[in-house]
């Protein structure tokens, strides 16, 4: 399953959109990717923030058998 804008809430209700997210049920993969503009956005403290805390949301909502895999994507 695909979903682009994928609406999720944190522990204090605040909404946050993940830009694409992959759900492959049969292997039990999530796939979450963000869109970043400029150069690098994998070394920038700020997106690597966000991508855990959307990890950290997607966690306490799936089974603990699931795979969470993040990739940032320039663009």
């Amino acid at each position: 399953k695909v979903y682009t804008e994928f609406e999720i809430l944190n522990a204090d209700g605040e909404k946050r959109i993940i830009d694409r997210i992959n759900i492959d049920e049969k292997n039990k993969k999530i796939y979450i990717y963000d869109y970043k503009t400029g150069f690098e956005p994998e070394t920038k403290k700020e997106y690597q923030e966000q991508i855990e805390e959307y990890k950290n949301i997607l966690r306490g909502k799936v089974s603990e058998d699931y795979e969470i895999e993040v990739k940032l994507l320039e663009v």
